[in-house]
């Protein structure tokens, strides 16, 4: 039921997966565009942490919280009514969320930690920013929407989703196996 630019948080609210750093965008974001932020997953911490910042930062009416565990047959309707995923995290060693978006032809806005960049290829499949960086994110957020880059995006994203794919997993294994 979402119209518009919808910008998707996906996964467990952890602070190291840098949602403070997408409330803090949005303002920015706001300034230039219409977007809607959808958080959906479970609060590991204090959600009202949260829900105070986006009450300060005045951008409640742009956020909608879905605070729950998300089965993996609902899944499908959140990253359906996204436009793109962003995943601004401190840190990390991976993250299924990536593959996921991918799995739904999302282009994805990620942070250069962990494995991300490996991933998410900069100006490809999505935008690469410095983790903690509010107005390269921002930046990246505008970028994506005043350039209508989800077309071009998308033709990649499901050019890649063939490099995590069971069956790529199991040729590659195949050929290591035979190269022994």
């Amino acid at each position: 039921g979402f119209t518009g630019n919808v910008i998707l948080f996906f996964g467990f609210v952890r602070e190291y997966k840098g949602l403070r750093y997408l409330i803090k965008a949005l303002p920015h974001v706001l300034s230039e565009m219409d977007v809607t932020l959808l958080v959906v997953g479970e609060f590991w911490r204090d959600k009202n942490e949260y829900v105070q910042m986006i009450r300060e930062k005045h951008v409640d009416s742009a956020v909608v919280i879905v605070d729950q565990y998300v089965p993996n047959e609902e899944i499908g309707y959140y990253f359906s009514a996204a436009d793109l995923v962003v995943q601004p995290y401190l840190s990390a060693t991976g993250s299924g969320v990536i593959q996921t978006a991918f799995g739904f032809h999302k282009p994805v806005i990620a942070t250069k930690v962990g494995c991300l960049p490996e991933i998410v290829e900069d100006g490809r499949t999505g935008f690469l920013v410095p983790p903690g960086d509010t107005g390269a994110l921002a930046k990246a957020i505008v970028r994506f929407f005043r350039e209508k880059k989800s077309e071009e995006f998308v033709h990649h994203v499901r050019e890649e989703r063939r490099r995590f794919s069971w069956e790529n997993v199991a040729e590659t294994i195949e050929s290591f196996i035979q190269t022994k």
